[in-house]
């Protein structure tokens, strides 16, 4: 029910953007496994204040990194993200506790994912190596233009770019296609999921 208030909530109402939500869903959470970041302390250490992801980030006070780690379906990662979603929400994501509830949440789990979802821009830089703005706001505008191996890896340029676990997200990308009935024909280089116990 969550998952369906979001997409509707975000404008995810085609098989098309529902498959390629589903293909980034599918990586980023483990294939449904999880709903927050896994690593060890020493991990989170990257996202701490002062280190370039951290700044990034938003985050200044020690121990940021793994207060604010990714959480959600597609997981919102920083001080900055918690932050921007908690005043859209108009609730706290800031502490501890309050943080948390992005991954136990089953709303807030799904939501914050769907408002990642249209607030991702794609960036190129000028000849003076300043970044600017490339094709619309929003993760829809890059899953409108379809459904083949380098439109799935320009949608996931704008959650992953250093495209981790392509292979993961355009096979589970195929499968949805294929579930959501919009895919007549299952590709030649189709994996099968297989389910591990």
């Amino acid at each position: 029910m969550n998952l369906n208030r979001m997409m509707q909530k975000y404008g995810i109402v085609t098989s098309l953007r529902q498959a390629h939500l589903f293909g980034q869903i599918a990586a980023e959470t483990g294939r449904w496994r999880t709903m927050v970041e896994g690593g060890n302390d020493e991990y989170f250490r990257k996202y701490e204040p002062l280190t370039d992801q951290g700044v990034k980030l938003g985050n200044f006070e020690r121990g940021d990194g793994k207060r604010y780690k990714g959480r959600g379906l597609i997981q919102l990662t920083g001080r900055d993200s918690y932050t921007k979603y908690g005043n859209f929400r108009g609730c706290n994501f800031i502490g501890d506790d309050n943080a948390a509830l992005l991954q136990v949440d089953g709303y807030a789990t799904c939501d914050a994912s769907g408002y990642y979802w249209p607030s991702k821009q794609k960036y190129t830089f000028d000849k003076n190596k300043k970044l600017l703005p490339s094709g619309e706001l929003g993760i829809n505008y890059w899953a409108d233009i379809g459904s083949s191996m380098q439109n799935a890896a320009e949608v996931t340029k704008r959650i992953n770019p250093a495209l981790n676990h392509f292979y993961v997200r355009w096979q589970c990308f195929n499968h949805a296609m294929y579930v959501l009935g919009d895919a007549a024909d299952i590709l030649a280089d189709f994996d099968t999921i297989e389910e591990n116990n």
